[in-house]
């Protein structure tokens, strides 16, 4: 494994918790108005498939599309909004890890 397949795989992550906090913003600011719900969003295509390591933070993040906001509904978009910045704040690590991983290939291939 490579830091080609993991940096990938995080930037999957980060579009798809982004996409997932817009949605459930979205249906949290029309409950209670009447307004229907926005339709459903599709998920980016075309990202490469999930490395070995990044397969088990992919999974967890595969719950599906946010259902529209009701006046029962609203504690599942709260619940995805909780849940969707978490999976993005791990995310993010994995993308500050392979940033540094890439440095320190970097510094070691100085030192020869």
């Amino acid at each position: 494994m490579s830091i080609n397949d993991i940096l990938p795989t995080a930037v999957q992550g980060l579009q798809r918790q982004a996409n997932r906090v817009q949605q459930s913003a979205e249906n949290i600011a029309r409950t209670g108005t009447g307004l229907p719900s926005p339709t459903t969003r599709s998920e980016p295509t075309g990202a490469p498939p999930p490395s070995a390591v990044g397969s088990t933070l992919l999974a967890a993040q595969e719950s599906g599309p946010t259902p529209p906001a009701t006046e029962d509904g609203l504690v599942t978009d709260l619940v995805t909004l909780k849940q969707a910045s978490t999976l993005y704040k791990a995310n993010l690590a994995v993308v500050e890890v392979a940033d540094e991983l890439a440095q320190e290939a970097i510094d070691l291939a100085r030192r020869d």
